[in-house]
């Protein structure tokens, strides 16, 4: 088995440390999973794990290569569900990259990949603890503190292969 990785795009170190001020100041006792790295998921870890990373990283730096750098924009708070908040991403070139991405890998795992996942590119703020919703006051006050941040565009020039080193913590190198 190899270890547990995704490939995403990495936000801004200021936007970055904002959102984790934020996470860190209105999260702690509350009933929601420990937050990862600020991120946006292109390919997900769940996918990826019968698939080595030396087979997938060379192809993804090929696509990244071609496709970047794009104009990526955090354009306001939204939610799954009441079991996630999150920040919408703006940007149909971001989507088209995704594409390109899937068609990367093997039939098998792109069949599976793809049978009922509309893909909405987001930062995941806040997740709820499983047969657990969100609590109104948490969305609020995230959405308060969240909201005077955006929208806020940055230019994402390479990809990033995010690798689990401990429970929630991953390591991140460009592709």
């Amino acid at each position: 088995m190899h270890p547990r990785y995704f490939i995403g795009l990495s936000l801004p170190e200021t936007t970055t440390n904002q959102i984790q001020k934020i996470q860190t100041t209105l999260l702690d006792g509350q009933p929601v999973m420990q937050p990862l790295v600020p991120h946006i998921t292109l390919l997900h870890p769940d996918i990826l794990m019968t698939l080595s990373p030396l087979y997938l990283i060379p192809k993804v730096k090929t696509v990244s290569e071609a496709s970047m750098p794009i104009e990526v924009k955090l354009s306001k708070t939204a939610l799954f569900d009441k079991r996630v908040l999150y920040i919408a991403v703006d940007c149909p070139a971001l989507i088209e990259l995704r594409v390109e991405l899937v068609k990367l890998l093997p039939d098998d795992i792109r069949a599976r990949y793809a049978i009922g996942r509309d893909y909405t590119p987001h930062v995941t703020i806040a997740q709820a603890k499983p047969m657990h919703s969100l609590p109104d006051e948490l969305i609020k006050n995230l959405k308060q503190h969240l909201d005077p941040l955006l929208p806020n565009s940055f230019l994402a020039s390479n990809l990033h292969k995010f690798t689990q080193k401990a429970a929630q913590h991953f390591r991140i190198t460009a592709v």
